[in-house]
C-alpha cells in the first residue's frame, strides 16, 4: 500500500523552519516601552509640574521691592510730593523684615506725612504674635507642595504600573494569536498533503471518492480557520505597535522578521511560584502606590488642619520700625521709632470651626478610601493567585491530555496503515489534538499574564 505509506509520512511532517527565525523577546519589548513610550515621557511632566508648584509656593517668600510717587501741583504751586521706596523680606511664616525710605515735600502736606528733614529712613519688623506665627498660608502651601512632589512620585508609579501591565497583556495576547495561527498553519499543510495522497489513492483505485472529498473539505475547513487566526494575529500585531516607539516620538511597526516565541517555548516555561503568605501581601500592599497616594493626601489634609487650627487664634500683629532722618543710614537713633499693634478676633469663630470640621470629614473620607482600596487590592491579588494556581493545574492536566491525543492519533495512524481505520477517524483524532494544543497555549499564556497580574495588583510591576 504505497499511498498509505505516503499518507503516514505526510501526516506527521511538521514544518519547523520558522523555529529558527529570531523572535521578539519580552525583555526587548519592555525596554522599548519603558524608554520611549509617550506615557513614560508624560510621567516626567507630572514630576516637573509638582516641582513647578513648589517653586511657585516658595515665591511667596521672595523679597519684594516697591516704590510709589504721588505729586500734586497747581499754578506752579507744589501742594505735595510724596515718595516712598520699600524692601520687604519674609523670613518665616508671617514674620517680615522691611526697610525703606520716605521723601516728602510740598506746601500742603498732610501732617502725618510731614518730615522735618524732608526725608526718612526706616528699618523694622512685623511679627504676628497670635495667628500666623507658627503657620500661615504661605508656609502651608510650601509644605503641601513638598507633599505633592511625593504624591506625584506615586502617581507616576501607578501610571507606569498600569502601562506595563497593559503592554504585557497585549504582548502575550500577540504571542497567543501567533501560535494559534502557527498551529493551524502546520495542520493546514498536513491536511493538504494528505488530500494529495488520498487523491492519488483515489485515482489509483485504492480509495473511494468520498475519502478524497472528505480530505479536501477538511483542508478547506482548516484553511478557513487558519485565515481567521491569521487575521486575529495581524490585528494583535497592530495593537502591539501602540506600545512601540522610537526616540523623538516616532511610532515603530513590527516587521515579519520579528515573531513571537513559539508555543514549544511556552510549554517549557517553568511553573510560577508566588508567596501566598497573608502578612507578606499586607506588608507589600502598605507600600502600594495607590495606598501611598492616599497617605500623602492625608498628610496634605493634616497641613490644612494645622492651618485651620492656627486661624482659631486671635489676629495680633506687632509692627516696629526704627527711624532715621539723617542723610546716611549708618546710624539709627533708637529713640525715634514707629510702632503699631493690630488686633482682631471673630466672636463666634463659625468660619474657622467649620473649616476644621470640613478637614476632619475629608480625613475620615480618606481613611475609608484607604480601607476600601487596600481590601480591593488584596482581593484582586488573591484572585490573580487563585487564577494562576488553577490555570497552572489545568495546563499540567491538559499537557498530559495533549500527549495522549497525540498517542491516539499515532495509534489511529497504525490502524489506518493496517486498513482498520478511515480518513474520518484520522481527521477526528487530529481535530482533537488541534483543539487541545490551542487550549494549552491559551492556558500557558493566561498563567503568565496572571503571574504578572499579581505583581500589578501589588504595585511592583514598574520595578
Amino acid at each position: 500500500m504505497k499511498f498509505i505509506f505516503k499518507i503516514s509520512i505526510l501526516l506527521f511532517v511538521v514544518p519547523l523552519n520558522f523555529l529558527a527565525q529570531p523572535y521578539f523577546e519580552l525583555n526587548q519589548f519592555l525596554k522599548i516601552v519603558k524608554t520611549n513610550h509617550p506615557v513614560i515621557k508624560q510621567c516626567d511632566i507630572i514630576l516637573e509640574n509638582a516641582d513647578q508648584k513648589l517653586t511657585k509656593a516658595k515665591g511667596a517668600y521672595d523679597p519684594v521691592i516697591s516704590s510709589s510717587i504721588n505729586k500734586k501741583e497747581i499754578n506752579d504751586n507744589l501742594y505735595y510730593n510724596l515718595f516712598e521706596g520699600n524692601l520687604k523680606v519674609p523670613i518665616w511664616s508671617g514674620i517680615e523684615i522691611q526697610s525703606g525710605y520716605n521723601r516728602n515735600s510740598g506746601s500742603f502736606l498732610n501732617p502725618e506725612n510731614y518730615l522735618e528733614a524732608n526725608n526718612l529712613w526706616y528699618t523694622g519688623i512685623s511679627i504676628p504674635i497670635g495667628r500666623n506665627l507658627l503657620m500661615d498660608v504661605r508656609l502651608s502651601e510650601i509644605k503641601k507642595s513638598k507633599e505633592l512632589i511625593k504624591l506625584s512620585l506615586q502617581e507616576v508609579r501607578i501610571v507606569k504600573n498600569n502601562l506595563i501591565f497593559q503592554a504585557l497583556k497585549q504582548y502575550w495576547l500577540w504571542v497567543e494569536k501567533y501560535n494559534d495561527f502557527k498551529i493551524y498553519e502546520e495542520f493546514v499543510e498536513l491536511s493538504y498533503n494528505r488530500f494529495l495522497a488520498v487523491k492519488e489513492g483515489f485515482l489509483s483505485g485504492d480509495l473511494a471518492s468520498i475519502d478524497s472529498l472528505e480530505s479536501f473539505v477538511m483542508y478547506q475547513s482548516r484553511l478557513y480557520k487558519k485565515s481567521q487566526y491569521e487575521k486575529e494575529y495581524i490585528n494583535e500585531t497592530i495593537k502591539l505597535s501602540n506600545y512601540l516607539w522610537l526616540e523623538k516620538n516616532i511610532p515603530l511597526e513590527l516587521t515579519e522578521q520579528l515573531n513571537p516565541p513559539h508555543y514549544s517555548i511556552l510549554l517549557n516555561h517553568p511553573d510560577l511560584h508566588v508567596d501566598t503568605n497573608q502578612n507578606s501581601i499586607n506588608t507589600i500592599l502598605d507600600n502600594h502606590p495607590s495606598i501611598l497616594l492616599i497617605d500623602k493626601n492625608v498628610e496634605i489634609q493634616k497641613i490644612n488642619k494645622r492651618l485651620a487650627k492656627e486661624n482659631l487664634k486671635p489676629q495680633l500683629d506687632l509692627k516696629y520700625n526704627f527711624l532715621n532722618q539723617e542723610k546716611t543710614i549708618n546710624q539709627y537713633n533708637f529713640n525715634n521709632y514707629k510702632m503699631g499693634v493690630n488686633f482682631s478676633y471673630s466672636l463666634f469663630l463659625r468660619k474657622e470651626r467649620s473649616q476644621i470640621g470640613l478637614v476632619n470629614l475629608k480625613l475620615r473620607d480618606l481613611e475609608y478610601d484607604r480601607f476600601l482600596k487596600k481590601q480591593s487590592l488584596l482581593n484582586t491579588t488573591k484572585n490573580f493567585i487563585n487564577e494562576l494556581v488553577f490555570t497552572e493545574n489545568q495546563a499540567d492536566i491538559l499537557e498530559e491530555i495533549t500527549k495522549n491525543y497525540a498517542s491516539l492519533l499515532n495509534g489511529e495512524k497504525l490502524k489506518f496503515e493496517a486498513g482498520e481505520s478511515s480518513i474520518f477517524l484520522l481527521n477526528t483524532r487530529e481535530s482533537k489534538l488541534i483543539e487541545s494544543k490551542l487550549t494549552l497555549v491559551q492556558l500557558k499564556v493566561r498563567a503568565i499574564v496572571n503571574d504578572y497580574g499579581i505583581d500589578w495588583s501589588l504595585g511592583i510591576l514598574d520595578k
